[in-house]
């Protein structure tokens, strides 16, 4: 289910969060020249591109796609969102505060918002909820309608709401 899921994917981040505050260590020492014989200097450097490696592995392996998340009954929502640009500071604090009360909600599985790497004005919401009766008491929650208010003429809209199919 999701929470297993997700207290995976927690465990494995605090892993990665270990490698990365080494990695950091060993180039800080790198960089301070604190590692002054040349093999330790080699192994550093083959130990940093090792924990590059490894986070790119957890980072692939285990952060799945919310169809692949999804149970049976479960529904996704793609939401397209295209700020307008005069607007997106305005939108990203809305942003942050409807992603926030989502993920309170008990009938959220996952609620997740992507900037695109080309375009900082498009986003995507990618969300896995339990039931249609979810996403019905999430659009009549008090966050969501204030964000809706927020959203109205300030940015374009393209929604799909899926469900699993294999």
């Amino acid at each position: 289910n999701g929470d297993a899921y997700l207290d995976s994917l927690y465990s494995y981040y605090t892993e990665i969060a270990l490698i990365l505050y080494r990695t950091h260590v060993i180039y800080v020492n790198l960089q301070n020249n604190s590692l002054n014989n040349l093999n330790m200097k080699k192994i550093a450097k083959t130990g940093l591109f090792l924990s590059a490696m490894l986070v790119s592995l957890f980072l692939g392996s285990f952060t799945a796609s919310a169809a692949e998340v999804a149970q049976e009954e479960e529904l996704i929502i793609v939401a397209h969102v295209t700020v307008k640009a005069q607007y997106k500071d305005a939108m990203t604090a809305a942003f942050k505060d409807v992603v926030e009360g989502t993920r309170k909600e008990a009938g959220n599985v996952s609620y997740v918002l992507y900037e695109h790497a080309d375009n900082p004005l498009k986003f995507t919401f990618v969300e896995v909820w339990k039931s249609q009766a979810a996403i019905d008491a999430h659009n009549n929650s008090a966050h969501f309608k204030k964000f809706a208010q927020i959203l109205d003429g300030k940015a374009d809209l393209e929604i799909h709401t899926m469900k699993k199919k294999f």
